[in-house]
């Protein structure tokens, strides 16, 4: 009987720690969504944007029609804004002022 005992209270107290962790592992989760994963997938749209451009860019320099150029400059210019405007959202997401304001020199210039 005495095992039984010692072995509930083990079991109730692993419960108690277990449970009062719960809430720091929450903690820990949403960090490394917002401070992570968030910013990630940002990346990510300017890659897709600047891979858009370079495309682009590579169409110019092949034989195409002139009304076609045109298009594809078109399209090249609405890629270099979106990734001007997704490069301003993604140094919303950096918390360090240092490194912040690093990317904003060598990318928003």
């Amino acid at each position: 009987m005495l095992g039984f005992g010692i072995l509930a209270a083990l079991i109730a107290g692993l419960g108690w720690l277990s449970i009062t962790r719960l809430g720091a592992i929450q903690a820990d989760t949403e960090n490394i969504y917002t401070r992570q994963l968030v910013p990630l997938k940002a990346l990510g749209e300017i890659q897709n944007d600047l891979q858009r451009v370079h495309q682009g860019t590579h169409q110019m320099f092949s034989e195409i029609k002139k009304e076609k150029a045109e298009n594809t400059v078109a399209n090249a210019r609405k890629q270099d804004q979106k990734v001007l405007e997704r490069s301003e959202e993604f140094a919303t997401t950096i918390y360090s002022e240092e490194v912040r304001s690093s990317f904003k020199a060598s990318w928003m210039n």
